[in-house]
């Protein structure tokens, strides 16, 4: 059955068609003022035939057949959606719908968790019912929910609390995850084939999944919340990388820093300012190749450790804490060819 004989209603704000035998959209172009739409309950298996409704507020799909959210592009002053009880696996479609305040979803099939950033582009979400899906059984879906989709005060019924803003943001802040990375490279299937990476800025506590980076030569970590460096050492390509502005000073292991770095036997550049570093030595630095490292801006007040840095051409000491630059500080080091120690305490 289809919908027919509306045409001449020009004037029609609201309509309900629900509990029908409805099997598809149609008929209703001419009814642009239409503000409430309600189709629950009918057999309709594809949302179609509303573009022309650009007034509308409220649309009620539930209880059919539908597969895909789609053909909602063009209803930009939608407001709520409500499509329970159908058989939905993903949550796309719904990037145009900027006036959109209240989306229920509950009852579909949607099992995969990280479904829920697909809703990050959708500015206005507030109210969001997700139950009954299978993803709802995954033990971080609560919390994993209410850190990506920040604006969200209404979760499955239940309002989202300060302390529960809190737990979530301490729970997932500063972990790498696919998404952060898949926003930094871009739709990609091949992270092989990156050579370079950007994850500056990015709240990072922790490093993780560089593994799949196997053919990566820039990595730029700066002005992060990194500590520990586990987990850089598999990307053994490595030409150059910048760590500088963290927090490697809080790393109270010896020669940590230099253990992590010691797999990139390609590493040529390093860069470690605004650490709070107070030793070179202390990093325990290992790589032969390198060729750059920079240390401004940190509390060093005295230069060491350089006994295997064989290959070192540039040194950047500026603004540190240094007194004296001891006669055999730099014997270890032939092939210098810049070194900067300005805004530093010599006399």
């Amino acid at each position: 059955r289809k919908i027919q004989n509306l045409e001449k209603l020009l004037g029609l704000r609201k309509l309900n068609l629900s509990d029908n035998e409805l099997s598809r959209i149609d008929g209703l172009d001419k009814c642009t003022r239409i503000e409430e739409l309600n189709l629950e309950d009918n057999r309709l298996m594809k949302i179609e035939g509303i573009s022309a409704l650009t007034n509308l507020r409220k649309l009620d799909l539930g209880k059919n057949q539908i597969t895909v959210l789609e053909g909602l592009d063009s209803l930009t002053n939608l407001s709520q959606l409500a499509v329970e009880d159908n058989m939905i696996s993903h949550l796309t479609g719904l990037t145009k719908l900027t006036s959109l305040l209240e989306l229920y979803l509950g009852t579909n099939r949607l099992d995969n968790l990280k479904e829920v950033n697909n809703l990050r582009t959708v500015p206005r979400l507030i109210i969001l019912d997700l139950s009954g899906n299978p993803l709802c059984k995954d033990k971080d879906y609560r919390l994993y929910s209410i850190y990506h989709l920040k604006k969200l005060k209404v979760l499955d019924g239940v309002s989202i609390d300060t302390q529960e803003s809190l737990k979530a943001k301490e729970t997932f802040t500063g972990k790498m995850s696919p998404e952060l990375l898949l926003e930094r490279v871009g739709p990609t299937i091949d992270w092989g084939s990156i050579t370079e990476l950007n994850l500056s800025n990015c709240g990072i506590k922790e490093l993780s999944l560089l593994e799949g980076f196997t053919s990566i030569l820039y990595l730029s970590l700066d002005h992060n919340l990194l500590n520990d460096l586990n987990g850089v050492q598999c990307c053994t390509t490595l030409h150059t990388i910048n760590l500088s502005h963290n927090r490697l000073h809080q790393n109270s292991e010896p020669g940590h820093v230099g253990r992590c770095l010691a797999t990139l036997t390609e590493l040529k550049g390093l860069d470690i300012e605004s650490n709070n570093l107070t030793s070179i030595g202390a990093l325990g630095l290992q790589n032969v190749t390198l060729q750059r490292l920079n240390l401004r801006s940190n509390e060093i007040n005295k230069v060491d450790g350089m006994e295997a840095l064989k290959s070192l051409q540039e040194l950047l000491l500026d603004k540190n804490k240094i007194r004296v630059l001891e006669e055999h500080a730099l014997a270890a080091v032939p092939q210098l060819r810049i070194l900067r120690i300005s805004d530093n305490m010599m006399k």
